[in-house]
């Protein structure tokens, strides 16, 4: 139902309705998009709200749509990394110069150096790399709205950085998601960390 209407967005009021929307005029996502700008606006200088559309990617990498939007490639909003040829990425001189429009995070590599041949990424190594990811995202990306794609696995590991509900997503789908950051001057807490797996081969 949510892919259907409306992105899952609840039809609700807000409290910045009757000044923003006294005529009741604006749909449901500009009285949302309104609201978040205002959470925005009134929160401290170390509370930031951005809106992340995680949608899994339905054509990968040469989907047809970039060549008309912006992207950014971030190194790390990639599948578990593991031992399939399939998830070493290419080096970063042939996706400039297959795909000039792209945007590369500051510290991407030229050649995949978190691909192993013969090690798998574990769940905690995976989800610690996406909190990672939102880190950078939050200190760094002045957009309040931030459209990911991705593959099934890396999305799960994004709503399990941010302690959301596992939720999946059938191909092509996307579950947009409400994001408050608070920036923490504390040392983070310890988790634990599991290495590389070997792969298993049945015979």
């Amino acid at each position: 139902m949510y892919t259907a209407t409306n992105f899952g967005l609840i039809n609700r009021t807000y409290d910045t309705d009757q000044q923003y929307d006294p005529k009741r005029r604006k749909t449901q996502w500009q009285r949302f998009q309104h609201k978040v700008f205002q959470y925005n606006r009134e929160s401290g200088e170390n509370v930031q709200y951005k809106v992340l559309f995680l949608g899994r990617h339905g054509e990968g990498y040469h989907n047809v749509a970039q060549r008309f939007y912006g992207t950014h490639d971030w190194d790390k909003l990639r599948e578990t990394i593991g031992v399939h040829t399939c998830d070493r990425r290419s080096s970063k001189t042939y996706i400039h110069e297959n795909y000039p429009g792209y945007t590369f995070e500051q510290g991407f590599t030229e050649n995949d150096e978190l691909w192993v041949p013969d090690l798998r990424e574990s769940d905690s190594a995976q989800t610690k790399r996406s909190q990672e990811l939102l880190d950078d995202i939050f200190s760094n990306d002045g957009s309040t709205f931030i459209s990911f794609s991705s593959h099934g696995g890396e999305i799960g590991a994004l709503l399990k950085a941010i302690n959301h509900r596992p939720f999946g997503l059938v191909t092509g789908a996307v579950i947009p998601v409400l994001v408050k950051a608070d920036v923490l001057n504390a040392k983070p807490p310890s988790t634990m960390i599991e290495g590389p797996l070997a792969p298993l081969y049945v015979r």
